[in-house]
């Protein structure tokens, strides 16, 4: 049996809250770009729906206008999804497997009601969606000063 004072140092980092669910929100995105490079719908579907819930936790702190305004780089996975839903013509649909032309479906009806619902008058995820194609703008690079404690053990 190995005991405490037997272990090498280990760090361990201590992150925020809000650095978790930036971490955690870019995840989701990297996973979702991914997915929609090789049009694996039924991934694509669960994945949105991570996404949903990943928008809803870190809205109030992470995004402008409280929560109102998506970044850029949600824009842009959302441009994506919109994209590869729009491409699918009916005998590429009739290729699919049951499974992802069900996902296909369901995702196509879920996205286009989710961007015209969520967001507010103004700053409806659809308008939102509509202004960034029109005129795209890259993300600032904001840097967050964070308290990053480091502790050996």
């Amino acid at each position: 049996m190995v005991g405490s004072d037997d272990e090498e140092d280990v760090e361990r980092v201590i992150k925020s809250g809000v650095t978790k669910r930036a971490e955690a929100l870019d995840k989701v995105l990297e996973d979702l770009t991914r997915h929609v490079k090789i049009s694996d719908f039924n991934s694509i579907e669960s994945d949105f729906t991570k996404l949903e819930n990943e928008i809803k936790k870190c809205a109030e702190e992470m995004f402008e206008e409280k929560g109102a305004k998506l970044p850029p780089k949600v824009l842009k996975v959302f441009l994506l999804i919109e994209d590869s839903i729009n491409d699918v013509n009916a005998e590429q649909k009739k290729k699919m497997s049951k499974i992802n032309s069900t996902s296909y479906n369901k995702l196509k009806q879920r996205f286009k009601k989710y961007l015209s619902a969520e967001g507010e008058d103004e700053m409806n995820y659809e308008k939102q969606l509509i202004k960034w194609r029109a005129n795209p703008v890259e993300e600032k690079k904001v840097e967050r000063k964070e308290v990053v404690e480091v502790k050996k053990e």
